[in-house]
């Protein structure tokens, strides 16, 4: 394993061992002796930290003989700089890993770096060097706020050049953004943009139903082909849900859309969330952001896994609930690697999945859906599944209630409706939190 492409350094001791004897290991195999302890950083493995005074200190030299023992159990790794940055790494490292009873010698691994200033410009400004990025993930959610409907999360997968990641000089000639002129091109943009003004679930359902390839017919055929089993299962459940029902909704029919060439639309996935659902996971965590990270795991790991073996991959995230740290979401994710974190700001959270057959780096960013198309698209069908839910929601009440006002499920107004539809709930012995989501 060569560590290289902005880590800053190697792991350098284990458990117990001393400092000095690994190192003294490792530089034979080497054949080095110009590793320092220069801008050291802490390791976290199942919750323990490294204390800062396990560290030999800045004027202390690798190679020299002032070994300082790492206090047993409390740490699994040191991470050292590496002014040449190219330290090798090979089997020796494994060895030492699995002779502390840990088969997997990456597993549970979250590696602290700060971001090296130069290493890394933006991936979407097309100015990534030397680390192409054909593979842009877009992952967002709709209905996180709402009290009635399901909560959506989807992601949408896109192959574009490396030299535009963000894909809108790209695509321009076929996609056009929310506040442009309909000139006839697609409208893909934040979903709330997008959906903004009269005629807003046409286009939402133009934008994806086109731009995507998505298949017409029933909804159950769609979403048995971007959910998992058990999320239509769950559907079905609901009082409300029709699968038989036709799409597209509103969309025309429109000859076969082509996008640019060497652009292509690779997995797209979704997960559908509803009120039982949303609220037994509830009861189990107490917290709301348990249900995004699940089903934000979930996305990744199907979206990544359907891509071309070997084949990079960037993954753009909307910040979830204003946090900054998501390593060990991301480990949930990916268990084979082993998590690097390049750097956690309000502006940004960015890491790198090391380990793995491929190259992936993902990114938490806020409002991300304006950063590429990958995201807007993800924006877009999460927005649009959540708002045929809706439309079915509204309609069945309104067969027990026709002059009910329809809903879109948000806090002020859910309260009206749910009082409206309280005798008819009591009349079906449909309990409340099969309707209401608690949070």
């Amino acid at each position: 394993m060569q560590v290289g492409h902005g880590l800053t350094g190697a792991f350098l001791a284990v458990d117990d061992e001393s400092i000095t004897g690994l190192q003294a290991k490792l530089l034979r195999q080497l054949d080095r002796d110009n590793v320092e302890m220069t801008d050291q950083r802490g390791i976290f493995f199942q919750n323990v930290r490294v204390s800062p005074n396990h560290f030999l200190g800045n004027n202390q030299h690798m190679h020299g003989r002032d070994g300082v023992n790492v206090v047993e159990r409390q740490a699994l790794l040191i991470f050292v700089d590496d002014p040449g940055g190219n330290l090798l790494v090979d089997d020796f490292q494994e060895d030492v890993l699995r002779h502390h009873g840990h088969e997997n010698p990456w597993a549970g691994v979250i590696v602290l770096v700060e971001r090296v200033p130069g290493d890394y410009d933006s991936h979407l400004s097309g100015e990534a060097k030397g680390l192409p990025m054909p593979w842009i993930v877009g992952i967002d959610e709709a209905g996180y706020g709402p009290n009635l409907g399901p909560l959506v999360q989807a992601a949408v997968s896109v192959f574009l050049p490396d030299h535009d990641t963000a894909g809108w000089a790209t695509l321009q000639p076929c996609l056009r953004r929310a506040a442009e002129k309909d000139d006839g091109r697609l409208c893909v943009d934040d979903s709330k943009k997008v959906y903004a003004r009269s005629g807003g679930f046409a286009r939402l359902e133009r934008g994806v139903f086109l731009g995507l390839g998505l298949p017409t017919g029933a909804l159950s055929g769609l979403l048995s082909q971007v959910c998992h089993t058990e999320v239509l299962t769950e559907l079905r459940g609901e009082v409300w849900f029709d699968g038989n029902d036709p799409l597209p909704v509103q969309c025309p029919p429109e000859p076969a859309w082509t996008l640019v060439e060497g652009v292509r639309i690779g997995s797209i996935a979704a997960n559908l969330v509803p009120a039982p659902q949303f609220n037994k996971i509830l009861a189990g965590s107490g917290s709301k952001g348990t249900i995004l990270a699940a089903g934000l795991v979930g996305l990744l790991q199907t979206v990544t896994s359907a891509l071309p073996t070997g084949e990079p991959i960037l993954a753009l995230c909307d910040k979830q609930g204003g946090r900054h740290y998501y390593a060990p979401l991301l480990q949930s994710a990916f268990p084979g690697g082993w998590i690097v974190t390049e750097c956690e700001t309000p502006a940004e959270s960015r890491y790198r999945v090391e380990g793995l057959d491929r190259s992936v780096t993902v990114l938490f960013r806020p409002r991300a859906d304006a950063d590429g198309v990958s995201v807007a698209w993800a924006s877009m069908l999460a927005k649009y599944l959540r708002e045929v839910c809706m439309r079915q929601f509204n309609r069945y009440w309104q067969t027990h209630l026709p002059d009910l006002k329809p809903t879109a499920g948000y806090p002020v107004d859910a309260k009206r409706f749910f009082a409206a539809i309280q005798p008819v709930m009591e009349k079906l012995s449909i309990p409340h939190e099969s309707v209401w989501r608690l949070k």
